[in-house]
This record gives C-alpha cells, sequence and structure tokens, in this order.
C-alpha cells in the first residue's frame, strides 16, 4: 500500500508540466503527498494541477508557474509553497533542458561544443544547474532550523553525460551532481538529506525526440521514478544521504533499504578521492 504513505509531507518539484516531473508530481501526490508543483509550460502546469485536484483534492497541490533560473521566480514559488504548506519537508529538482532544446533535429544534425552560442550553452546550464541551486539555496536554511528535509535531484546516466552530441547538458548534469555530493557534507548533522535519481536509461519525455534512434516502446515509462523518489521521502530513509539511485533497478517489492542496496551507489566521483584525505587539500 502507498497511499498517505508520505503522510501531508510538503514536497516542491520542478519542471512538473511534463515528462518525469508530471509523473513524479501525480505520484507523490498518491502517495499522500501536498506538492508544489512549477514549471515555465503554463498549460501543462496546470493540466498537472487539475490531474492531482481531481484525485487528491484542491488542498494537495499548488500550481505557479516560474522560471527556475531566476531568483525572484524561485523565491516567490518557495514564499507561495511556505504559506499554503506551513513548510517544506522535500524538493526534488527535476526540471532539466537537453541538446534537443537548442536544436530540434540535434540527433540527425549534431551540435559540437565548439557550434554552441553562448547563449545556447547558457540556457541549458542554467536550467540544469543554476536553477538547483537557487530552489536549495531557497529551502536549505529552513529545512536546517527544522532539522529534517530531503533534496533529491535528478540526475543523467554517466555515459550521456561524457557523450558526443550532448555538449552543454552532460557538464550541466555533472555539475549539478559534485554540487550534490558537496552538499552532502555542508549538511552533515543537519537533518537534511541530499540525494540523486537517475532513470537509469532513456526515459519516454518530450527530451527524448524520435531521431535519437531508439524505439519508444523500449524507453522507460516516467513513473518509474516515483518508486524510489518516495521511499526516500519517508521516515526509513531519515540516514540515508549520498545515493545515486538507479530508478530502473528500484524494486519496489522488496524492503525499501534491501531494494536502495540494489539500486543505488554513492554519487558523484568518490572514487577519485580515495587516495587522498582533505588535509592535503
Amino acid at each position: 500500500m502507498t497511499q498517505n504513505v508520505l503522510n501531508q509531507q510538503s514536497v516542491i518539484i520542478t519542471g512538473a508540466a511534463q515528462g518525469l516531473g508530471k509523473a513524479i508530481a501525480i505520484g507523490l501526490a498518491e502517495s499522500g503527498a501536498r506538492v508544489a508543483i512549477t514549471d515555465v509550460k503554463q498549460d501543462g502546469l496546470y493540466d498537472t494541477e487539475k490531474k492531482i485536484a481531481d484525485a487528491c483534492g484542491a488542498d494537495s497541490v499548488l500550481a505557479k508557474v516560474a522560471d527556475v533560473r531566476q531568483e525572484a521566480d524561485i523565491n516567490e514559488f518557495v514564499n507561495g509553497a511556505m504559506e499554503k504548506f506551513g513548510a517544506i519537508d522535500g524538493v526534488i529538482n527535476n526540471a532539466g533542458l537537453g541538446p534537443a532544446a537548442v536544436r530540434e533535429d540535434v540527433f540527425s544534425r549534431p551540435l559540437p561544443v565548439w557550434e554552441y552560442e553562448p547563449d545556447q550553452w547558457r540556457l541549458i546550464w542554467d536550467v540544469n544547474a543554476l536553477g538547483p541551486f537557487l530552489l536549495c539555496r531557497a529551502v536549505i536554511p529552513h529545512m536546517s532550523e527544522r532539522k529534517r528535509g530531503r533534496i533529491i535531484n535528478i540526475f543523467t546516466t554517466f555515459q550521456t553525460m561524457m557523450a558526443p552530441n550532448f555538449g552543454s547538458y552532460g557538464p550541466s548534469k555533472a555539475a549539478l551532481e559534485t554540487m550534490s555530493a558537496t552538499l552532502v557534507h555542508e549538511l552533515d548533522g543537519t537533518g537534511v538529506m541530499v540525494n540523486g535519481v537517475v532513470p537509469g536509461r532513456p526515459a519516454d519525455t518530450a527530451q527524448v525526440p524520435d531521431d535519437i534512434g531508439i524505439p519508444r516502446d523500449r524507453l522507460l515509462p516516467p513513473e518509474v521514478m516515483v518508486a524510489p523518489i518516495r521511499w526516500l521521502l519517508t521516515d526509513e530513509a531519515d540516514e540515508v544521504c549520498g545515493r545515486r539511485v538507479s530508478a530502473n533497478l528500484w524494486d519496489d517489492s522488496l524492503p525499501g533499504k534491501e531494494a536502495l542496496n540494489k539500486a543505488s551507489r554513492d554519487l558523484a566521483w568518490p572514487e577519485l578521492i580515495d587516495p587522498f584525505s582533505m588535509a592535503d587539500l
């Protein structure tokens, strides 16, 4: 049973108009969370809001159009969520853009790094890396004061980070993951847990166009993200921090910690610093 497992926790989800964010928002609301959702795409965002309100009640959802790249938008959105729900228990930094955002036919007409216009590079970088920073900056003081919180950042596969034709996308996602690793250390002892979830392979979203060369029936359903994220928000995961969870490997039939062990590893690249200590820096 997953209904009400989140027991009225209030959770922020960015990029909730479609794809992974829409599935996560609906799935968490159906599991008992109150969700504050945002996106720049108004029609899709309000469709998500309606689906949640119809299924779970209007009191369980707050929707606001906002640009995650803009500090004022983020602060206004967070303040609105605080006013409606009284607290923020979790944040899902899901909003993201891939290379198709700057060239629709990028997989049939590749865009190498040196052909990006600076504004194209910044667009992807600012949504994928700056946006999560701004949201973390807005919510962490509140979470630290309450001595409880969950920050769950949506990563990509290591292969995609370094793949040709993923220009700004790969580096921006690598930056998000290393920021997450930094937060794990900086938030130690505060009760705020930082983890990441990655689909595990391409998911059936608008970021994966038809010309990528993968049949759509082989793509993961966006709903694959719900089970691991839901568990990471529960009390059972109170001490779980610094994990990178592959959603496609999550077995929801197992006890949560067993599923975690089978589907996760340390986030970022701790093996690169194993021979050294922080005192060597």
